[in-house]
């Protein structure tokens, strides 16, 4: 063999074999998957572990399962969770409903990170989900996110026409985070401070759709206010056609008998649930008005609209009933 050839037959080699670590590299070295853009390299996701699972239904937005974040050299980065959302935004006419996929990293510093699986949503608001995504949930502490908009303010068109989806995706991440540090949520210590008291108002007469009424006290046992509790069932436009389903408010006076929150727990919204955050929008018109004036404010609204008639129309209800309440 020519002096030439042994040469040329050499390098050949020396590239074949570099060509192969490259490509070895490429495919365990750098990130190309979504889990492996959590934590800048690949990893495994080990010990997979179900938490709420995915519900049977045309709209849910669950906790599906969590694992260990484990590197090439057998670390614990952190935890995972696998999030998914099922809601009306479809991409075609073909597809059945939306759906989003995404993975919510919490690292050992309790730092937040979010990556995107599955984002089959209407052409008109996947750039604001991206972009909402990409430009908050980035390494970010749970008590930053609390305080994020429900779309990204820096891109006004694309954000706000996606808001029911970012909304949503807001909250799930919060109730990922709250599960992952065993958070229990008391939301009526932000109303009447630590140490506050309930009692049920005996002289109270359940209606149809006002369940109890119950009466506050302070740390010092002073009156702070009262709660009612209201619930009714009606029809609403699913995503498969007409449904039914129930839909449970708590609605906080202070000690001046004026209204300083009405709460509407997720877990208890039996309706679309891409549609509440129009609805929790709706109930902040009735903040600080006393039981006489709801409706009024009603009456006021009955030309608002907001994309979930048959919800909002049940929320009217529960709320009219209410201010007939003596």
């Amino acid at each position: 063999m020519k002096k030439e050839n042994l040469w040329l037959l050499i390098n050949t080699g020396i590239m074949l074999v570099i060509g192969i670590v490259l490509v070895i590299v490429a495919n365990t070295v750098i990130p190309k998957e979504p889990k492996d853009r959590l934590f800048n390299q690949v990893i495994q996701l080990e010990n997979q572990e179900t938490v709420e699972g995915v519900p049977a239904g045309s709209s849910y937005a669950t906790i599906d399962y969590k694992a260990d974040a484990v590197s090439r050299s057998g670390d614990v980065l952190g935890t995972v969770y696998n999030v998914k959302v099922r809601n009306g935004y479809k991409l075609s006419a073909d597809d059945t409903s939306g759906y989003i996929e995404l993975l919510i990293a919490i690292d050992e510093n309790d730092l937040v990170f979010v990556e995107i699986v599955v984002l089959n949503q209407s052409n008109w608001t996947v750039k604001g989900i991206q972009n909402y995504i990409v430009e908050y949930y980035d390494g970010v502490l749970l008590e930053q996110i609390e305080k994020f908009p429900a779309y990204d303010a820096a891109d006004l068109e694309a954000g706000a026409t996606a808001v029911d989806s970012t909304g949503t995706i807001k909250n799930l991440i919060i109730r990922t985070l709250k599960v992952h540090f065993n958070i229990q949520d008391d939301p009526y210590i932000d109303y009447f401070g630590e140490g506050y008291t309930l009692e049920d108002d005996a002289t109270f007469i359940p209606t149809e759709h006002v369940i109890y009424k119950q009466n506050v006290k302070d740390s010092s046992g002073n009156d702070a206010g009262t709660i009612y509790e209201l619930e009714g069932t009606g029809e609403y436009l699913g995503y498969d056609g007409i449904s039914s389903g129930s839909i449970t408010m708590y609605v906080l006076f202070d000690e001046n008998a004026e209204i300083i929150s009405i709460l509407m727990p997720d877990s208890l919204y039996g309706h679309t649930a891409g549609f509440k955050a129009r609805n929790d929008a709706y109930l902040n018109e009735f903040i600080g008005l006393t039981i006489l004036e709801i409706q009024a404010v009603i009456d006021e609204n009955v030309d608002l609209k907001t994309g979930a008639t048959g919800s909002r129309a049940l929320i009217d209800i529960l709320l009219a009933a209410l201010s007939e309440v003596n």
